[in-house]
This record gives structure tokens, sequence and C-alpha cells, in this order.
């Protein structure tokens, strides 16, 4: 919900409608994304701390104990945010 609010705001609207071809779509979308996302780093928190960071919501600084993800893990965060961009840029 911090990477994509607009993204589930929609899903529930949908919900409200009782669209729910559109809600298990968007879903599915959204489970796809943080499934591929959230393994990317030591830990998830540090993987969506960057793509928030990436998306210039928010600094990279991370707490501890999580690590920042190297430099390999965020081209890989990257990389999946340009694919799953209708997700989170909406």
């Amino acid at each position: 919900g911090n990477i994509c609010p607009a993204w589930c705001v929609n899903a529930y609207r949908s919900a409200l409608a009782g669209d729910w071809p559109t809600v298990a779509e968007k879903h599915k979308r959204l489970t796809d994304f943080c499934d591929e996302l959230f393994v990317l780093a030591e830990t998830p928190y540090a993987a969506a701390k960057y793509a928030l960071e990436a998306m210039g919501l928010c600094a990279g600084r991370i707490s501890s104990p999580h690590r920042e993800p190297s430099s390999a893990q965020k081209k890989q965060v990257l990389a999946v945010m340009r694919k799953f961009e209708d997700v989170w840029n909406c």
C-alpha cells in the first residue's frame, strides 16, 4: 500500500462496485509485484524502502537490523519496478 496506494484504492473501489473480476485481476497483479520485489534484499522492508527512494518519495536510509540493498539488488529492484510500473505509477 505504501508503494502503490492508488492501485489499492482502485481495487477497493472496484470491490465497492461489485466488480469482482477487476478486484481479482488487481489483487493478482499486486501480489505478483510484491512476490517479485520483496525477495530482492535481505528483508522485504529493505526492498520496499529502496523502491520508495527510487520513486522519489523518501530517503534511502534504513534502520538496523535492516541493511541497505547492494548495488546488484538495487538494479533488480529497479527492473521489477519497470516491469510493474502500471501498479505503482497509476
